[in-house]
């Protein structure tokens, strides 16, 4: 099956023009999705960051991912995965492009978060003032101080 915007617009013009007609859902066949909990937004750095990424972006605007830097809570809000790899939840790298942090599998290059109490920044302009908290070497997580 097509997928995709275009895709969508073919239907809905087939479906207009009455080339097609609507299916009831089987409800036998339908899935439940319980309701997603802030503490399933907790980044857990042994996970793919692939999987990491695809959190951050399915858990924005709520709950929103978050990790420990700093011994705050901080929100991600964009990251992209990068092919380069170290212990889980260590950053290997932080500079005006990102702060890059190890994963289960590969690593992921933050570029936009949100400390407590703050709005959304870039990355640099978190570094101008939070540096401290990303150096290379440091872990991220629960137990970050």
């Amino acid at each position: 099956a097509e997928l995709g915007p275009s895709a969508l617009l073919k239907t809905i013009n087939k479906l207009s023009a009455g080339e097609i007609t609507p299916q009831q859902q089987n409800d036998e066949q339908a899935n439940y999705a319980k309701k997603l909990s802030k503490e399933e937004a907790n980044i857990d750095w042994s996970m793919s960051a692939v999987q990491i990424e695809r959190n951050i972006r399915s858990f924005n605007p709520w709950p929103m991912c978050f990790t420990q830097m700093g011994g705050q809570t901080v929100k991600i809000h964009q990251a992209q995965v990068l092919e380069q790899s170290g212990e889980p939840g260590q950053v290997l790298s932080s500079d005006k492009n990102g702060v890059v942090v190890a994963c289960g599998k590969h690593a992921l290059c933050i570029t936009q978060l949100q400390p407590q109490g703050k709005k959304p920044m870039a990355i640099s302009d978190f570094l101008n003032g939070r540096g401290d908290w990303v150096t290379p070497g440091t872990v991220l997580g629960e137990n970050n101080e």
